[in-house]
């Protein structure tokens, strides 16, 4: 009953229909369509295939009947989107996930999935601009809302907080404020919990895992928010927390992490091209030298990465050229460091590292 209301409501609104006027195509009142939206009652079995036609749907579509696929299968799909999209082009890969999404419409964690894949690889397409990656993400927005739609408790915070940062890109801020709060209200961290659950049940190796996938959240959450915290501080602020930022990433072996970037891009807003040009080589070699997995790290070892090698080479290598071609770098050209960072950036991309 749940899915049908909500079907003949999403539906009658796609096509900019009052439920006067769909009630007048069924020769019924309005009332019993608000009934059905409301869930009170349900469509007579006769009236269901005029229904159906009126909300230029199929029978299967309105009763959101469908081929479930299994997470082994939602994986599969976005592992051959990924690697199309990153091997071959955004735009192949996209053909791709329509393709799919075609075949099953309505299934949440494929469009939650679709949605996740357009907010990371958009920004790496040929010549992708502001105007195109805010495209692509209104269309990843359109997805997450779809999901939030279905009112599935296993993904609606998910897309909750993936539309958040879709709202938050296109520079949505009422609505992804009120989506957040919205969020905040209704998200309890159970992680402490579980951890001593899992523990008391002598279940230690999905305990250990949890750990370390809970550690590296937290880790990476603070790095983020010193982030952030500098941006927002006065200038002799900035460069204290961006140094803790960098600390931590060192300590706890975070690869490919960003804080020497930021710091080279804060001594260059200070015109200090010489400290520029250390951390600009900095952060080149840890991220030439940072491992695509975690199979030989001393703490996270057990984490198992969601994007296969060959795809986060490709990742690498559009990081490293889109620096080269970042013109507001060039000015510590002729610095030693800075020269040395280019050629390491050539030689990786040369050799594919």
């Amino acid at each position: 009953m749940t899915q049908l209301k909500l079907r003949i409501a999403e539906n009658r609104r796609k096509l900019g229909l009052t439920q006067e006027q769909l009630a007048n195509q069924l020769g019924i009142s309005a009332g019993a369509v608000s009934k059905w939206e409301n869930g009170s009652t349900a469509p007579d079995i006769s009236l269901l295939p005029p229904l159906a036609r009126a909300l230029h749907i199929t029978l299967d579509e309105l009763f959101d009947f469908q081929i479930q696929l299994t997470p082994q299968a939602i994986k599969d799909i976005k592992d051959e989107v990924r690697t199309c999209m990153l091997q071959e082009s955004y735009a192949d890969g996209l053909r791709l996930l329509n393709h799919y999404l075609r075949q099953y419409p309505a299934n949440g964690s494929l469009l939650l999935s679709a949605g996740a894949l357009i907010m990371m690889y958009a920004p790496l397409a040929e010549n992708a601009d502001e105007t195109f990656i805010n495209e692509q993400y209104q269309k990843a927005a359109s997805y997450l809302q779809a999901v939030i739609d279905q009112q599935d408790p296993k993904l609606t915070n998910s897309a909750m907080f993936s539309k958040a940062y879709c709202l938050l890109s296109l520079q949505a801020y009422e609505e992804c404020e009120k989506l957040l709060k919205s969020l905040q209200e209704q998200t309890i961290d159970a992680s402490a919990i579980i951890l001593s659950l899992y523990e008391k049940q002598g279940r230690f190796e999905e305990a250990r895992h949890a750990c370390q996938g809970l550690l590296l959240q937290d880790i990476n959450k603070c790095i983020s928010t010193l982030s952030v915290l500098a941006r927002l501080s006065e200038d002799k602020e900035q460069m204290p927390l961006l140094v803790l930022s960098s600390k931590l990433e060192e300590l706890f072996q975070i690869p490919q992490g960003s804080s020497q970037l930021l710091l080279c891009q804060c001594c260059l807003s200070k015109q200090n091209y010489s400290e520029a040009a250390h951390y600009f080589k900095t952060y080149i070699e840890r991220t030439c030298a940072s491992s695509y997995n975690y199979d030989k790290h001393p703490i996270f070892k057990g984490i198992r990465l969601e994007v296969n090698e060959e795809n986060q080479r490709s990742v690498r290598k559009h990081l490293l050229e889109s620096l080269l071609k970042d013109e507001k770098y060039e000015v510590m050209s002729g610095y030693s460091d800075y020269d040395e960072a280019i050629q390491l950036i050539k030689t990786a991309i040369d050799n594919n590292l």
